[in-house]
């Protein structure tokens, strides 16, 4: 059975509606069904509560990544006129959409900064990987 499960009987369907209105719609915690007069209230599972988590990197820390990566020749990087483009653009993050490891020596990204940049690749050090790339997690709706 759900955590914090409670039945709640009502004499009328105004006063069901008053107190769901007033006292269980404003809990972001709470799950509930109306059967007739009867209001079914439960807590969300925690997994409901805490939102989508993304893996991101910040504009700065990918331009740092992407000219070490540029620097070091590796196979995979953005173009350093994109970066300015999403900098310019009012882009905070590119979305780490996938990562792997590439020819054992290094991370690979896919990154997502909009559909109108396509897949973007950018190879980088494990430990860059580590230091740059972290969750974000978007609060539930």
């Amino acid at each position: 059975m759900a955590n914090n499960f409670q039945k709640i009987k009502f004499a009328s369907y105004s006063n069901l509606e008053n107190y769901f209105t007033n006292i269980i719609l404003p809990q972001k915690n709470k799950s509930s069904k109306v059967i007739g007069k009867t209001l079914l209230v439960w807590d969300k599972p925690k997994e409901q509560l805490m939102g989508k988590t993304y893996q991101v990197i910040s504009m700065s820390d990918l331009e740092k990544v992407n000219n070490k990566s540029i620097s070091m020749g590796r196979n995979q990087n953005v173009p350093v006129q994109t970066i300015k483009d999403l900098k310019a653009a009012g882009r905070v993050v590119a979305v780490v959409s996938g990562s792997f490891v590439h020819n054992e020596v290094e991370q690979r990204l896919v990154l997502y900064a909009g559909d109108e940049y396509g897949t973007l690749l950018c190879d980088v050090s494990f430990d860059d990987y580590k230091k740059f790339v972290k969750p974000l997690t978007m609060e539930a709706a």
